[in-house]
């Protein structure tokens, strides 16, 4: 049982850490250019795991390497083009498919973080705050290589 000394310390610590947020809280913008490079270097990795190959015909190589970069950016702009975090609790809107917002909760601790299902698959993964940016992980699936969304800011909210 805690004494009657200790109980003003522990309100105190508790209203601090509230009031000031964490380093995670704000909204975020993605780094387009950023999250496609990391698209594409996770792509890339994958296809070299495979050994896929498209011979030396350098044209559909290139076609390829294009077809890819617009995937890449697309998913870049519309998976989570803003993430808004407030303590435990992170939303975004998608744009893939029919428009949704999903909400998620964040483990403060770990700074890992479970979302609502969306399309019929769990949206999970980690975050952390790396040289100023967000770094949203996304951990592989057996479709998808793991890569990284790369957000700017945060905005503060206030």
């Amino acid at each position: 049982m805690c004494s009657m000394k200790r109980e003003p310390l522990a309100l105190v610590v508790v209203l601090f850490f509230s009031a000031c947020g964490s380093a995670l809280d704000g909204r975020w913008t993605i780094d387009t250019e950023a999250t496609t490079e990391s698209c594409l270097l996770a792509i890339e990795a994958g296809a070299s795991e495979k050994n896929s190959d498209h011979g030396s015909d350098s044209r559909m190589r290139q076609m390829m390497e294009g077809v890819t970069r617009k995937m890449c950016e697309g998913v870049a702009t519309k998976l989570a083009p803003q993430v808004d975090i407030d303590g435990s609790k992170m939303s975004f809107t998608t744009l893939i498919g029919e428009q949704s917002q999903v909400k998620c909760s964040i483990n403060v601790e770990t700074n890992k973080f479970d979302c609502s299902e969306m399309g019929g698959s769990e949206i999970a993964g980690a975050v952390r705050v790396e040289e100023g940016k967000l770094i949203w992980e996304l951990p592989p699936q057996p479709e998808r290589p793991s890569f990284t969304l790369i957000y700017t800011g945060p905005v503060k909210k206030g």
